[in-house]
């Protein structure tokens, strides 16, 4: 599946949270994890939904200050971050709603469509907690199931919608071009990069 074309199923996934949970969309990353899997499998591609922990350089606006955070926790249960791996590629709206509720003022962030074939730099990481099955449903007795159920109906009708953001984190090359054209996050992005080491980082 064409870059392009899974860019329509998240921005899809992104306005049916968006319209369904207006306050907290940013905070329901297991339902956009059942709406991205629902879309792909409809037009025929496999997608696993993974769970773990993750964490995402993030940037003040102007440039001068910075940190790390994400989604993650001491124990595996319940799982702080959702996600999806499909067509050799791991797919999250995470990184892009992080600036919600930062701690400061910071840049847009770009939502992960990237490669499997090529490690993600420590701008941004992952830990894998579990993996589950490609048809994983919630049980029937889980209080989430009914919210759940209605919103990946609105999902499956959600018009072809406009991204919310201006790129998305698919390569180096998609960093590297979005810092010439002068993206406040990927310039120092690529700056933190020569400045730290994945050992310097709690995941």
């Amino acid at each position: 599946m064409a870059v392009a074309e899974l860019e329509r199923v998240l921005a899809a996934v992104d306005a049916a949270l968006r319209q369904t949970f207006p306050h907290d969309f940013d905070t329901r990353c297991m339902y956009a994890a059942f709406g991205v899997r629902d879309l792909l499998r409809a037009a025929g591609e496999r997608a696993q939904i993974i769970a773990g922990d993750f964490l995402c350089f993030s940037v003040s606006r102007d440039g001068r200050s910075a940190l790390m955070e994400g989604f993650g926790k001491m124990d595996a249960n319940p799982p702080a971050h959702f996600w999806v791996e499909a067509a050799g590629r791991r797919l999250d709206l995470g990184p892009h709603y992080l600036p919600r509720r930062s701690r400061m003022e910071v840049a847009a962030i770009p939502p992960v469509c990237w490669s499997l074939g090529s490690p993600l730099p420590h701008y941004a990481r992952y830990r894998e907690r579990q993996r589950f099955d490609f048809d994983v449903e919630l049980s029937p007795a889980d209080p989430l199931v009914e919210r759940l159920r209605e919103f990946r109906s609105i999902c499956a009708q959600q018009p072809a919608a406009s991204p919310h953001w201006r790129w998305m984190l698919r390569s180096q090359g998609s960093v590297t071009a979005a810092a010439r054209d002068g993206d406040t996050w990927a310039k120092n992005a690529l700056l933190f990069l020569k400045c730290t080491t994945v050992g310097q980082l709690p995941i």
